[in-house]
């Protein structure tokens, strides 16, 4: 079962955060359910793209993982929108993060259970644990920054490409090199922006960390 959810969690991390911008967001929030046509256009993409060697015997499955991110997304839209409160909001986050991935391992389960195979055999699966590890490192730790504390935030990627950078140093062994991309990433925000704020430290520092952690856990696999 690992086989198949495994691509299907890359490639919705991947979709749901590395590839999801500002721009789609506020679609959504603008739009309602048309505005988050954008989003689930970049899941399919990513999706089919992850059960492309067997997509002929998933389709369906895929159509159903879809479906159900364009129904998800769309009723926490409009709940968010009518009840307008940040302690519901950081809920509805939480909680479309958790059907998302619920649907996946269920769907997984099924398709196993149906004789569906891996569609990428060759690949280990610590390969895929050290995929989910660095998405989370360098995209989801990065939006749950952004979602859970208030504050003004500038372009998440040089952060994210500082934690990416921390995270390969790590987990191909040249721990001591970690700090060096995290510090480049903040130069980078720096050199964009007039000043180094709060925020910006934050999530050098605990990003950086928690990268390098990640890398850590990667070797231990």
């Amino acid at each position: 079962m690992l086989g198949l959810f495994y691509p299907l969690l890359v490639a919705h991390l991947v979709g749901d955060f590395a590839l999801q911008t500002d721009g789609m967001i506020a679609a959504k929030k603008k739009y309602g359910v048309i505005g988050v046509l954008p989003h689930v256009s970049v899941v399919a993409v990513v999706t089919l793209v992850a059960l492309f060697p067997i997509l002929s015997k998933v389709w369906f499955y895929a159509l159903v993982i879809l479906g159900t991110h364009l129904f998800i997304d769309a009723g926490k839209i409009r709940l968010d929108a009518q009840v307008k409160s940040k302690w519901v909001s950081y809920a509805l986050f939480l909680l479309d993060q958790a059907l998302h991935i619920s649907i996946l391992w269920g769907v997984s389960t099924v398709a196993t259970r149906a004789g569906i195979p891996n569609p990428f055999p060759d690949i280990a699966l610590t390969t895929w644990e050290g995929a989910i590890l660095l998405v989370c490192a360098a995209f989801v730790l990065g939006i749950l920054f952004r979602v859970f504390i208030p504050a003004k935030w500038h372009n998440r990627w040089p952060g994210a490409l500082g934690r990416i950078g921390a995270w390969f140093s790590t987990a191909l062994g040249f721990w001591w090199a970690a700090p060096i991309p995290v510090v480049l990433g903040l130069g980078l925000l720096r050199w964009r922006q007039a000043e180094v704020t709060q925020v910006m430290w934050i999530e050098a520092i605990v990003g950086g960390v928690v990268a390098i952690l990640f890398g850590f856990w990667y070797l231990m696999l």
